[in-house]
């Protein structure tokens, strides 16, 4: 019997945000965006106070998303889906997002805009 491990399972208000607003331009200079800062700082600590490890998970990982919204508007799923995994190196949870071994995403409709984060060990 294989038994998978969940890592950590988070549900957060609201969507990230999208590559296309993440990072600004000053000349040639490309830095994160105001937004992208205080967002990616709010859900890494969130991921921080729900980790049971002391230490970050070292071996692979399975990740499901699910951005659920009350908007009829499409956007592409994969566009927010970076934010989001980079928080989990920033918190701890992962030492870097090249551990995600598998990745699973998908956008319902519902109430609210919400998003549903499950982490598990990845066993291929």
């Amino acid at each position: 019997m294989i038994r998978i491990s969940t890592l950590i399972q988070l549900e957060i208000d609201g969507l990230p945000p999208t590559v296309n607003h993440m990072y600004g331009r000053r000349g040639s200079r490309t830095f994160k965006s105001l937004e992208l800062e205080a967002w990616q700082e709010w859900v890494s600590d969130m991921m921080r106070e729900m980790w049971k490890g002391s230490e970050p998970h070292t071996g692979e990982v399975a990740l499901s998303v699910e951005f659920q919204t009350n908007s009829q508007r499409k956007w592409d799923v994969d566009n927010r889906l970076k934010a989001l995994i980079d928080c989990l190196a920033k918190g701890g949870i992962i030492l870097d997002d090249r551990q995600v071994a598998s990745l699973n995403a998908r956008r319902v409709m519902g109430l609210k805009a919400l998003t549903k984060i499950e982490m598990k060990e990845y066993t291929g």
